[in-house]
C-alpha cells in the first residue's frame, strides 16, 4: 500500500508509540497471537522526487526555511502461539527504544534473534 509520509512543523513532538494486540485464526481453528507497536520515524526527504517534495510543501531537499520535517509510520510486530502479551509488549518497547536512540553497531534484527534463541 506504499508509505505514509507526513510533514510536521518544527515545534511538533513525536507522539508516543501505540501498542496493540490481535489474534489470527486459520480455517481449522489454530490461533496465532500477535502484538505490534506503531511509531513515527524520521523520513529522509532526499528519497523523494521533486514532484512529491512539492506535494509535501517542500521546494527541495535543501529547503530549511520552512522548519518542517518529514516522518513516516513504522511498526514492529511479534507473532506467537501463546498469548504472552505483556512479555511481547516489554520486548517491543525495548526494541523501539533501541531503534530511536541513534545508530546502532548491529542491526535491530540481531536483538530479536538474541531474544528468540
Amino acid at each position: 500500500m506504499g508509505a505514509s509520509v507526513e510533514r510536521w512543523s518544527a515545534g511538533a513532538h513525536h507522539p508516543l508509540p501505540v501498542f496493540s494486540t490481535f489474534v489470527l485464526t486459520n480455517d481449522v481453528g489454530l490461533k496465532i497471537y500477535g502484538a505490534a507497536i506503531v511509531f513515527y520515524d524520521d523520513f529522509d526527504a532526499s528519497q523523494l522526487p521533486d514532484e512529491q517534495l512539492q506535494l509535501c510543501g517542500l521546494a527541495s531537499t535543501k529547503d530549511e526555511s520552512s522548519g518542517s520535517s518529514l516522518h513516516q509510520n513504522r511498526s514492529i510486530c511479534f507473532l506467537s502461539r501463546w498469548p504472552f502479551y505483556e512479555a511481547m509488549r516489554g520486548l517491543l518497547l525495548y526494541i523501539y527504544r533501541i531503534s530511536v536512540s541513534g545508530p546502532q553497531p548491529v542491526p535491530l534484527e540481531r536483538y530479536v534473534i538474541l531474544f528468540l534463541v
